[in-house]
């Protein structure tokens, strides 16, 4: 059985045409066209990979982004995740979508703090029903489709995590937290009994991919920087 989606696509052209007025000055005319077209997405084998390589996304944002970028991640790459999370302090802390980190505060010197807390709870509530835990910020764009692909050729029972690679500071480097970085099952389970332990290990900051990078590293793993995937079509 085939499994896809219809989309639909429509853009508008605009042509303008220059035509003289009295021997002096041309006149523009715009003429605007409006195309719409109907294309048929195979989807099978991102809705095999969507049951096969399961992952939790978390999303750092804060309350006053509630109107505005949630919504879009919401509609977009954010539904394509397994399960869904936004760490923020909101008013309404039972919306089940929404991790709470009032405990810890708002504002940037505190996201090392709250994706210390979004590790901690994917590793006390989560960890035996997703593959992988991956941490965006809320203008992040991920296509969930090739991350999976990517993930699949990787065992999330390794120690390791997935990201845009700075080789500084560490001797392995670590990942973008902007562009956002994937931790593997047992990745995480190193990170809260063994990582977060060591002191090297900072519990709050602003500079909170650096500062995760070294939790990752100091015990543990494999960032994964070079891959080679092969596959036939």
């Amino acid at each position: 059985m085939i499994y896809g989606e219809y989309l639909e696509i429509s853009f508008i052209t605009i042509s303008y045409l220059l035509s003289p007025v009295g021997g002096i000055s041309p006149k523009r005319t715009v003429l605007y066209s409006f195309v719409l077209f109907t294309v048929y997405v195979d989807t099978t084998k991102a809705d095999e990979l969507y049951k096969k390589v399961k992952i939790l996304c978390f999303v750092i944002t804060t309350v006053s982004k509630l109107d505005k970028t949630i919504p879009v991640v919401n509609a977009t790459w954010g539904r394509r995740c397994n399960k869904l999370l936004f760490v923020l302090c909101p008013s309404n802390k039972k919306e089940p979508q929404f991790l709470s980190t009032c405990h810890i505060g708002e504002g940037s010197q505190h996201l090392t703090g709250k994706v210390r807390h979004a590790f901690q709870v994917s590793y006390d509530q989560y960890l035996n029903d997703f593959d992988w835990f991956l941490k965006a910020d809320d203008d992040t764009y991920l296509v969930m489709e090739n991350l999976r692909f990517v993930l699949s050729h990787h065992n999330p029972d390794e120690p390791g995590y997935l990201g845009y690679h700075f080789q500084k500071f560490m001797h392995q480097g670590y990942s973008s937290g902007g562009a956002g970085y994937v931790v593997s099952r047992r990745g995480v389970k190193e990170l809260i009994e063994k990582g977060f332990k060591m002191d090297i290990c900072k519990k709050d900051g602003e500079i909170e991919d650096k500062y995760i990078g070294q939790c990752l590293e100091v015990h543990i793993f494999g960032l994964w920087i070079n891959y080679e995937v092969s596959f036939s079509l």
